[in-house]
């Protein structure tokens, strides 16, 4: 069972709780002892209250005592004195119920006051007749004879007990127990609220030592992980502080494990990643340091790292680094890297800057592999393209003579292979041209002579340049082309617009149309050319500006090298401009071309 610090705070509940209940109930018990005895002296005070009323009657009895008294004087309240002692008697009774031992006394009482009832009526007739036929002297006798046997019958009314009865009454209703009841329950709520407060403190001061201990030993584990020290042993119990302690030591492991892997993944690869705060202090690096760099990577922490590079080199790469941080976004550049007791290596650094932590992460490629491999790549592709030109000069000299007659006459079977040599001629000196100035854009040996022209005009000049490819598939031109200018050198410019205005041509159905439109944006001059093309899908729009890719279909009888869009993107990206296609399958297809206006500096 879970035993959670829900069920450890309702337990520290439940103990001063049950206490309370025991002491509810208890109360409870003295509540119906004071009760209790309320009732029985209420019941003793009454039973106090009739016997005084008896006593105090049997006193007025003995006043008036015949023995005291003419004849016939106070017969009328001895009868209503003695009516309300029986009446007295049955009240005691009821009071007495069970008390056997009372009763007995009660029954003698009311026994004698019957017998001094009978012997007072005996007594008055007596006196009435001495009244009448005795002399004066023995009327006197025969009073003092009644007087004498009703003060015998009080007498024997005293000595039935009912005096003794009466102080025991009196006695018990003096003993007030309820009070020593209530000193009980006082005595008990103060012992309540003490052991409460008690219990209480106890309680609070045990589970919170219980829940510090727990909490300190989580806060003292993420203080160790915090310094890379080992943790402390998992805390046990089921509670939620130990399954917190349990996810977080899972959480280390976890971490642990990535670090492991993320220190592998770093020290296998061969480029060299490091991170440095804004002031180029070196906070980390990989070992891959040591291969490219010729330096163990824990000796480069805390250097500079604009020290990486030579002199010549520095301020160029802080600019760089300042672009980096005020644009807020990675850049790329290529530059040279200091290597102890030799030559410098060449390398392409990429950074980006984390304003959250302050810090550059930066990653050092070697560039020896690629630029031997592109300097081997324009020498062969130089080598190659030099050594084609001159033998397919030969050749079509050769055909051009066989044409002319040099050799003798030419049927008209050999004249249409002639012409079909010529064509083949013609297209493998194009596409070796379109090679070389291809090599020449990815060298950068092309700079461009920049200044503002006008798309319009070129536009035109573009048509002028494919009028008679299209009026072979008599397409017809639609230009709505407004006044825009861009930064750029004209004859790259209006080779852009020839190569798409090919592609359109040769893509568009006979007798269709080719539209050329422009518009001005912000900072860039955009001409968008739309044909009727068949259109292209996702995947052919992701491979359109890709190297001998024509349009992704083969067979169609249509020429070309393939390299025209190619050609058109890398013109386009050194004009710092864009390129795109909009295209749907069986829509035609549009060219969007975005010139800067301004050159960046």
């Amino acid at each position: 069972m879970r035993f959670t610090i829900l069920h450890k705070g309702l337990l520290l509940v439940s103990i001063p709780l049950i206490f309370e209940i025991g002491l509810f109930s208890y109360l409870l018990h003295l509540q119906n002892q004071v009760e209790q005895q309320s009732r029985r002296l209420n019941h003793v005070r009454q039973i106090n209250d009739e016997l005084n009323r008896l006593v105090r009657d049997v006193v007025i009895l003995a006043r008036l005592s015949p023995a005291s008294t003419k004849s016939g004087l106070h017969m009328k309240d001895l009868n209503k004195l003695i009516r309300e002692m029986h009446e007295g008697m049955g009240r005691l009774s009821t009071l007495y119920g069970d008390d056997a031992k009372s009763l007995a006394i009660i029954r003698n009482t009311d026994m004698r006051i019957t017998q001094g009832e009978q012997d007072l009526h005996k007594g008055r007739e007596i006196i009435a007749n001495a009244s009448a036929n005795a002399s004066k002297e023995e009327f006197w006798i025969t009073v003092k004879q009644v007087g004498r046997k009703f003060d015998a019958d009080l007498v024997a009314l005293y000595e039935c007990g009912l005096l003794e009865l009466a102080d025991q009454s009196s006695r018990d209703a003096s003993i007030d127990a309820s009070l020593e009841t209530r000193e009980k329950i006082l005595l008990a709520l103060k012992c309540a609220l003490g052991l409460s407060v008690l219990f209480a403190a106890i309680g609070a001061t045990l589970l919170s030592r219980h829940l510090v201990r727990r909490v300190a030993g989580v806060r003292e584990n993420a203080a160790l992980f915090a310094a890379g020290k080992p943790l402390l042993p998992p805390l046990t119990g089921n509670d939620e502080i130990a399954e917190l302690d349990r996810t977080f030591h899972m959480t280390v492991d976890m971490i642990a494990q990535g670090l492991r892997k993320e220190k592998a993944i770093l020290n296998n690869t061969k480029e060299v990643i490091c991170s440095f705060n804004d002031h180029y202090k070196i906070q980390s690096m990989n070992s891959a340091a040591q291969e490219l760099l010729h330096t163990e990577a824990d000796g480069l922490l805390g250097q500079n790292f604009l020290n990486l590079f030579p002199v010549e080199e520095k301020q160029r790469t802080q600019q760089e680094l300042s672009k980096t941080r005020d644009s807020g976004q990675s850049c790329e550049f290529e530059s040279r890297a200091n290597r102890p007791n030799t030559s410098p290596v060449d390398v392409s650094v990429v950074v980006t800057f984390s304003p959250e932590d302050k810090l550059y992460y930066c990653s050092i490629h070697d560039l020896t592999a690629k630029l031997e491999l592109e300097r081997i790549r324009r020498e062969v592709t130089a080598m190659i393209t030099h050594d084609l030109k001159s033998p397919l000069q030969s050749v079509r000299s050769f055909f051009e003579m066989l044409g002319l007659g040099r050799f003798g006459e030419i049927n008209e079977k050999g004249s249409k292979l002639l012409r079909m040599a010529e064509e083949q001629i013609m297209r493998m000196s194009d596409l070796i041209q379109s090679v070389l100035q291809l090599e020449q854009l990815r060298s950068g040996r092309s700079a461009l002579e920049t200044a503002t022209v006008d798309l319009k005009d070129l536009m035109n000049e573009s048509i002028e340049a494919v009028q008679l490819l299209a009026d072979d598939k008599e397409i017809t031109f639609d230009m709505d082309l407004s006044e825009a200018s861009a930064c750029g050198e004209a004859k790259w410019i209006k080779q852009i617009f020839v190569n798409i205005l090919v592609n359109a041509i040769n893509y568009s159905p006979s007798k269709s149309t080719v539209r050329a439109t422009s518009q001005s944006l912000d900072k860039f001059s955009e001409v968008r050319i739309s044909d009727k093309g068949p259109g292209l899908n996702e995947q052919e729009k992701l491979m359109i500006f890709e190297r001998f890719n024509r349009l992704g279909r083969k067979g169609d009888g249509l020429g070309g090298s393939g390299l025209g869009l190619t050609i058109c993107k890398e013109l386009i990206a050194l004009h710092e401009g864009y390129i795109k296609v909009e295209s749907e399958p069986g829509q035609g297809s549009t060219f969007v071309l975005g010139f800067p206006k301004q050159r960046s500096s």
